[in-house]
């Protein structure tokens, strides 16, 4: 269940698809909706704001973020929601950096869902290397919205049989059932690197090892998905060959979103973003939403 949306927002227009796509999302759940924008870059004298007049520009540089960022969202005013002005409470501007704001936030506000803005010509995020570090440190699914909203009728769910697998197919379900999509669940086959030459791509031993290593990796996918309950949601399993995030984005024009981990079978570091989702997420013209795992937790979210 979603109940409370934590929106990123800018003072330019990186992030009005996102916000958007949050309303929409609002809407289906029922969801209360937090727009937040860090203003790091507008107090960079506070280091010295015990002094009285540091902490006066600070507040009126903070107070001049939230007025551009709500005539931001009034210029989206075409939307019944952004008219009301209850809505317009609902931004916030910290003094901090924009990962920070927004990760401490959603976990103040114990919020269910972080949606964020993303430009396919300007760096992931457009918060340079920190838009990996948002990702990977979210307590909470992150939805990243590239493009306009559309409606949601085919959801891709990559999986690779990691511990994220059952959550991805989780989420994917749940925001199928919601919208009454389908869902595709993806699964790529990578072969293990020993069993090529080096020099020319070429298998460089006997093609039963490929074939006992995909064999294995197949029937492990089906007793994942024979023991998953659908709830009536349409399901269909496709299986590739390949490198995962290039068969993924190879296959989103033909879905409206993509339920994805933010790790997988690699392993992982704190703080860095799975090597597959950074991937998909820089190529992605759908809507991508990075499903955590509970070890990737930023603060504690009961405090």
């Amino acid at each position: 269940m979603i109940e409370r949306i934590v929106v990123g927002i800018d003072r330019g227009r990186l992030a009005d698809h996102a916000v958007l796509a949050a309303l929409a999302l609002a809407d289906a759940f029922g969801a209360q909706l937090d727009f937040v924008h860090g203003a790091d870059h507008e107090t960079a004298g506070r280091r010295l704001a015990a002094a009285a007049r540091w902490k006066e520009a600070a507040a009126t540089a903070i107070e001049r973020a939230r007025a551009e960022c709500v005539e931001r969202l009034a210029r989206l005013a075409a939307h019944p929601r952004l008219a009301r002005p209850s809505l317009v409470d609902r931004v916030f501007v910290h003094p901090t950096s924009p990962p920070r704001a927004l990760l401490e936030h959603v976990a103040a506000s114990r919020a269910d869902l972080l949606v964020l803005g993303a430009h396919r010509h300007r760096p992931l995020l457009d918060f340079g290397g920190t838009g990996r570090s948002i990702l990977a440190r979210s307590t909470v699914p992150v939805w990243v919205q590239p493009e306009a909203p559309r409606e949601i009728h085919t959801i891709l769910a990559p999986i690779d049989l990691s511990p994220a697998s059952e959550l991805v197919l989780d989420r994917a379900r749940s925001m199928a059932q919601t919208f009454g999509a389908r869902v595709l669940v993806l699964s790529a086959f990578r072969p293990p690197l020993f069993a090529y030459d080096a020099e020319d791509g070429g298998a460089s031993g006997p093609t039963y090892v490929i074939d006992d290593a995909r064999n294995e990796e197949r029937a492990e996918l089906t007793a994942l998905l024979d023991g998953f309950a659908w709830g009536g949601v349409p399901a269909e399993t496709i299986l590739a060959e390949g490198e995962p995030w290039t068969e993924i984005l190879d296959r989103q024009d033909d879905c409206d979103l993509v339920v994805m981990g933010t790790h997988g079978r690699t392993g992982f570091a704190r703080a860095v973003l799975g090597s597959v989702a950074y991937r998909v997420l820089k190529g992605a013209r759908r809507p991508v939403l990075v499903v955590p795992l509970p070890e990737h937790a930023y603060g504690d979210r009961r405090a």
